[in-house]
């Protein structure tokens, strides 16, 4: 998928799947978009937070697989959201629980 959106296949980087209903979602990370805003002073990382729903068309034989996207919905967004605060905490607590200097810091 990176390599069709962005013509580059390190872009985007996996982050975690997340099931909601009968569906599994896939998050990722932008990563330029990450280095642009690290250039921005006093930017913030969560401006850049959006999620997306990436479909494929039906395969044809012979013929290239087409992918297509859209805002994701709100209890998609929700989800991933949940996940990345649940993240952010266990690996803070993981950093306090072996002494190393949390991101608060």
């Amino acid at each position: 998928m990176s390599k069709a959106f962005y013509g580059n296949e390190q872009q985007l980087e996996w982050l975690n799947a997340v099931r909601v209903g009968t569906r599994e979602f896939i998050a990722f990370n932008n990563t330029q978009a990450n280095k642009d805003v690290d250039k921005i002073e006093g930017s913030s990382k969560d401006v850049l937070f959006q999620v997306v729903e990436v479909g494929f068309s039906k395969p044809r034989p012979g013929a290239d697989l087409e992918l297509f996207w859209k805002p994701a919905r709100k209890v998609i967004a929700q989800k991933v959201q949940n996940w990345i605060d649940y993240s952010a905490k266990k690996s803070l607590h993981l950093d306090q629980a072996e002494g190393i200097p949390g991101r608060s810091e």
